[in-house]
């Protein structure tokens, strides 16, 4: 199995690179403009064909969690500032 972490140049992706380095697994780490890992620019559709050139067919698993692992961080400030909103019930639903 081998992992591919976008944004492994800093904070989690990085984190998350070197932890499953450390495991031993096969993991693959991307930057934008990190010379230590691969190219991958994400707003860039370009990109992504360079980088699957580059794998030369290498099965990847899909880990979605971690190629929008910036994404993650955002989804969870979110939720947590609805939690605190007037009227937040553990479900979800207002209470009327």
């Amino acid at each position: 199995m081998t992992i591919l972490i976008t944004g492994a140049n800093r904070g989690i992706g990085a984190a998350l690179l070197a932890k499953y380095r450390a495991a031993g697994m096969d993991v693959l780490g991307t930057s934008r403009s990190n010379n230590d890992l691969l190219t991958l620019d994400v707003t860039d559709p370009a990109s992504f064909d360079a980088l699957t050139a580059s794998l030369n067919g290498r099965a990847i698993t899909p880990r979605p969690f971690l190629e929008a692992n910036t994404d993650v961080l955002k989804v969870k400030a979110i939720a947590r500032q609805r939690a605190k909103a007037p009227g937040h019930t553990q479900s979800g639903a207002s209470r009327g």
